[in-house]
């Protein structure tokens, strides 16, 4: 994957996005339901559409990453409540997710997932990519059209949002972060004093990037793309946003491939995973999600190991076992 437009140098193992990835034809259609962050709301409708397998899809609003636990909370109970049959698995939209859905236990059916630090692996369409761009470029604000357009309140965002001091919210992603809490919960939490003290502190949580990457993904609407009359609006925000902090302004052309491969079915309930099964995991009944902090970012353990403790690995359909740690690491 390279930018269709930049002003700086992408990776060099950057490769032009491919085309929507079939979906992977079994012996019977699956019943699937799938739990989803609503920033990928449209490309899950579309790939729910057109996909060989019968898909119930819940979304979960983006405002619950503010807190780890609350969002682990509330998928933790949509997991539970998926009765077996008639779903033959759950499937996740989500990454690690600033280690959000570590912990979570698959219960009735499987759970599947991406190997996927965040939602910007997702947009980008691998860890490797993912990996690339943070290390030639740790400094790096992301934005989407996708993501852009989901307020944190639930309500479709405002082109004229704005926070307690008046100034205009940013609406982008970083790697495995998030942007402070609004003002009103910190006086809740710490009182007024100490919250206009953060406030200060967060108001400089900018000096801290250098770069702003627009990531173009094919419009669910009107399928053109990159940039189309529905996304223009919001590439023009992004950028916006990046002269206001004297950022450089790129655009990254998005590869859907990833989420294909997995609303699509591209992975196995049994016998080992296949090579081009190994960016997704699949979590068997009884087992859990656990980061690896190696290039696998997560794996299925037995949920019982405590804190320190060796995870116990299992290999199933798209569950890689025991592998030697290495690669980028996982924050």
């Amino acid at each position: 994957m390279q930018g269709s437009r930049s002003t700086g140098t992408e990776p060099s193992g950057s490769v032009p996005a491919p085309a929507h990835a079939a979906p992977v034809e079994t012996q019977r259609p699956l019943k699937i339901k799938v739990i989803a962050c609503e920033v990928l709301a449209r490309q899950v409708y579309q790939q729910a559409a057109r996909s060989p397998h019968v898909i119930d899809v819940d979304l979960l609003e983006k405002g619950l990453h503010d807190d780890a636990a609350v969002l682990r909370g509330e998928l933790q109970r949509r997991i539970d409540a998926v009765p077996n049959p008639p779903y033959d698995a759950v499937v996740l939209v989500y990454g690690l997710c600033n280690r959000a859905t570590e912990g979570l236990v698959a219960r009735n059916a499987p759970l599947v997932m991406a190997r996927a630090h965040d939602c910007i692996t997702l947009y980008l369409g691998s860890r490797e990519e993912y990996a690339a761009q943070f290390d030639q470029y740790p400094g790096t604000y992301y934005y989407s059209a996708e993501y852009m357009e989901r307020g944190k309140d639930g309500r479709p965002a405002g082109a004229g949002a704005a926070d307690a001091g008046g100034a205009a919210q940013d609406e982008g992603m970083a790697f495995n972060s998030r942007l402070p809490a609004q003002f009103e919960e910190l006086v809740r939490k710490y009182g007024e004093d100490n919250a206009r003290y953060l406030m200060e502190m967060y108001g400089s949580w900018h000096q801290h990037y250098s770069r702003a990457a627009f990531i173009s993904l094919p419009c669910a609407r009107c399928d053109v793309g990159p940039i189309c009359a529905h996304a223009q609006p919001f590439r023009q925000r992004a950028q916006n946003m990046a002269s206001r902090h004297n950022w450089q302004f790129v655009e990254l052309q998005g590869d859907l491939g990833l989420l294909d491969r997995l609303l699509g079915g591209g992975w196995s309930l049994a016998g080992p995973a296949t090579p081009d099964q190994d960016d997704l995991l699949v979590i068997p009944p009884g087992m859990a999600i656990v980061a690896s902090f190696d290039e696998r970012v997560v794996i299925a353990a037995a949920p019982q190991a405590e804190p320190g403790e060796a995870p116990t690995l299992v290999a199933s359909g798209g569950a890689i076992g025991a592998v030697p740690a290495g690669g980028s690491g996982n924050a």
